[in-house]
């Protein structure tokens, strides 16, 4: 009946505008009216198909959720673009994958499971919001320091780099790589850590690494 499309669709706009919501709050690429138009646009092929598929049944063969298989692997198209690169540091995959989910919970909605679709908003939402909460209270307890690198461009140097810091047991957050002049490169490394540790000693060994002109820890 047309009153149930219309459910449906309000019922995808309301969903989708939750996460879509967070996400513009966070001043994403993609926000409310972004998730709204996927996940609506995802119920309607669904609703569609549905209906498609109950007036030819018995005619001939026909496959109910094929079209929604479209939707799952074309939305990767539509994430893609919320993706930046800026050197070697990737944004934007969160928002990416939260795309790709209200995609599917317009699916749900156009096939009618409307609680599955209502608990699938909740999980994405409290992942969005409450695991941020908890990145960030597991960070308060930990120090944190950037490392500065003049170095010799190479993935290799760079990874020699990388493995003196998980032997010292820290971890890093956030990595960029800017090309300064031909086959050097500033590497800048955020970097965290719990226990007391011999940034000099760090120093000494980064230092030691051929290729690396200049090294040095900024707080």
């Amino acid at each position: 009946m047309w009153y149930e499309t219309v459910i449906k669709l309000l019922l995808a706009i309301g969903l989708s505008g939750i996460i879509g919501f967070e996400r513009e709050n966070m001043n994403r690429p993609a926000g409310l009216r972004t998730h709204v138009l996927v996940c609506v646009g995802a119920a309607i092929v669904q609703i569609t198909s549905l209906q498609f598929y109950a007036q030819v049944i018995g005619a001939y063969s026909a496959d109910a959720f094929r079209l929604g298989a479209q939707v799952i692997s074309g939305i990767g198209f539509l994430g893609a673009g919320t993706i930046i690169k800026e050197g070697s540091s990737i944004k934007g995959l969160t928002t990416a994958a939260s795309l790709w989910a209200v995609a599917c919970i317009g699916l749900t909605v156009g096939t009618g499971l409307y609680k599955e679709a209502v608990f699938a908003t909740l999980a994405v939402f409290l992942t969005l919001k409450g695991l941020r909460f908890a990145e960030r209270l597991t960070l308060k307890h930990k120090r944190a320091i950037t490392l500065q690198l003049e170095m010799y461009n190479s993935s290799e140097k760079v990874m020699e780099v990388l493995q003196i810091m998980a032997n010292n047991a820290m971890n890093i957050q956030h990595m960029t790589i800017n090309n300064t002049g031909i086959n050097i490169a500033m590497v800048e490394l955020t970097l965290t850590y719990e226990k007391e540790i011999d940034l000099i000693g760090v120093l000494k060994e980064v230092s030691l690494i051929t290729g690396v002109k200049n090294a040095e820890f900024e707080k």
